[in-house]
């Protein structure tokens, strides 16, 4: 009799507790712990050994669980299943009311599924044994068996299922390995240290929430095999998400300025918003934004040229830059205001004209070498950064070495005639037709170059004095030369004088004109 009463209290307690399973809207995200006991709820145990007298079992519900393992594709079988994180164990009384019971986060706990059991997925829908996954979330309700320990699933329910990725956010995370690539598409590894995620739905669009975050990678074989990249070892066993960046991820800087991929370096702390996959390890990056960046530079140093900075067109010329002030290695770039015809920038030391050498990458320089074909006056600007090694830190945040920085600009000065050079083109000539002795008159003359270089202005004034030179020959003054176009006379005769003025460009192309004047 004893016997019987017992079991139609479990009845009634069965039909209560599955009521409330049922109904129960348990999320993907799983609940918090209920209780502070460290005691577990059950032991592992053989299919063999499974009690099936009921009579002095315990109803039991355990939420988000993680699957462990599976057994065979047929029922019965036993499957695994641990409390990774924000679990719960329940348990109903005979009166019909609940309790919280013990629930240990390391603890395996063995569940047997049969045919008596109703699987289901997390919209409550029918499924198969077979769609069952090794790390999927479940809650399970059922018998527990008080002699053996092992769980009888009545319902199980898969909170993983239907497969659906959803939006999410991972704050100031850091980039433990890559970018993969210099171009999208492209993948890095982030850290995860005790930062929050934040849950936006399937579509992006429902308002922030906080979730519990998923599950990532823990182990370092699982990174390194998708990445086929060493991680650092101090960077385990903490948790590790791969971070997919294609053509339309925007990637932004603390200040919310866009930056390049190439810049994102490890060691940065990063926030990231984008797709998690089903399996809870991979993030298809809708934004990423690089709190590391703009990085704090030195401007220490110095950037300095031995070589001459004038050269001819037709000649060949080589100049060389040199970067000094750290014990690292250097990134140099150049940039000319405009090209300089047959010209190029090299960190290759070039060979001397018409010999054969070996050419080396000099880390300290860059070259500029070629023929020039056109004459002018080029700007140059030298930049260069210092690359100090990567520290590796077990815990964050990992200060890194301060980037050295400096900048310097030159002036090329190129001279002699060009074969596409045009001569000056004279625009406008004014002064006055006639003047008084002593009277100063002022003329003025404007020209361009076609090529829009600097031009350099002369005049005679036809009063110049005459000297007679040692072979008896009369000679003249040189002309007056100015670099600007304003020009003012005075004549201390009367008479018709022709002004004549040259207009020169930087490739000594020379244009003339006249003007007349009458002193009296």
């Amino acid at each position: 009799m004893k016997t019987t009463k017992n079991a139609l209290v479990l009845v009634f307690s069965f039909f209560i507790a599955i009521s409330a399973f049922i109904a129960q809207g348990v999320s993907a995200q799983g609940l918090g712990a209920s209780s502070s006991a460290t005691s577990s709820v059950g032991v592992s145990a053989p299919i063999s050994s499974f009690d099936t007298d009921r009579s002095d079992d315990e109803i039991i519900q355990l939420n988000n669980l993680e699957i462990q393992s599976l057994g065979s594709g047929s029922v019965p079988t036993f499957i695994t299943a641990m409390s990774n994180s924000g679990g719960s164990c329940q348990k109903f009384l005979s009166s019909g009311a609940s309790t919280v019971c013990p629930l240990s986060l390391s603890f395996l706990y063995s569940i047997r599924v049969s045919s008596e059991t109703i699987l289901l997925q997390r919209n409550r829908a029918r499924i198969g044994f077979s769609q069952l996954q090794v790390g999927d979330k479940i809650n399970v309700y059922g018998f527990r068996d008080v002699d053996t320990g092992n769980i009888d699933a009545l319902i199980l329910r898969d909170l993983s299922l239907p497969k659906q990725e959803r939006y999410m956010q991972l704050n100031s995370v850091q980039v433990v390995s890559g970018p993969s690539s210099s171009v999208p598409p492209a993948t890095l590894v982030v850290m995860k240290s005790g930062y929050p995620c934040y849950n936006y739905g399937i579509y992006g669009t429902s308002a922030r929430s906080s979730m519990v975050c998923p599950m990532g990678f823990t182990d370092p074989a699982s990174v390194t095999g998708v990445l086929n990249m060493s991680i650092d070892p101090s960077y385990y066993p903490q948790t590790k998400y791969l971070i997919r960046i294609n053509s339309s991820t925007i990637l932004y800087n603390k200040n919310w300025g866009r930056i390049g991929l190439s810049q994102i370096q490890t060691g940065d702390s990063v926030n990231i918003y984008g797709r998690l996959s089903s399996d809870g390890t991979t993030i298809t990056a809708v934004t990423l934004r690089d709190l590391s960046l703009p990085r704090t530079v030195q401007s220490s140093l110095r950037i300095s040229t031995s070589s001459d900075l004038r050269a001819k067109v037709g000649t060949d010329f080589t100049a060389s830059f040199d970067v000094s002030g750290s014990d690292y290695s250097y990134t140099i770039s150049a940039e000319g205001s405009g090209t300089i015809p047959g010209m190029y920038f090299t960190q290759t030391q070039p060979c001397p004209a018409g010999q054969y050498c070996i050419q080396m990458l000099d880390p300290d320089s860059i070259y500029l070498t070629g023929t020039p074909t056109v004459a002018g006056k080029y700007q140059i600007v030298i930049s260069a950064y210092d690359n100090p090694p990567q520290i590796y830190c077990i815990t964050t945040p990992c200060p890194q070495p301060q980037t050295k920085y400096g900048k310097a600009t030159f002036t090329l000065i190129v001279s002699g005639p060009s074969s596409t050079g045009q001569a000056p083109i004279v625009e406008s000539l004014g002064g006055p037709s006639s003047l008084a002795v002593g009277e100063v008159g002022t003329f003025t003359i404007t020209a361009r170059d076609p090529e829009g270089g600097p031009l350099a202005y002369g005049v005679r004034w036809g009063d110049e004095p005459m000297y007679t030179s040692a072979q008896g020959k009369s000679i003249r003054l040189p002309d007056e030369t100015k670099t600007t176009a304003g020009l003012t006379h005075a004549y201390s005769y009367p008479g018709t004088y022709t002004i004549s003025f040259t207009v020169t460009d930087n490739q000594s192309l020379i244009t003339n004109t006249t003007l007349t004047v009458n002193v009296r």
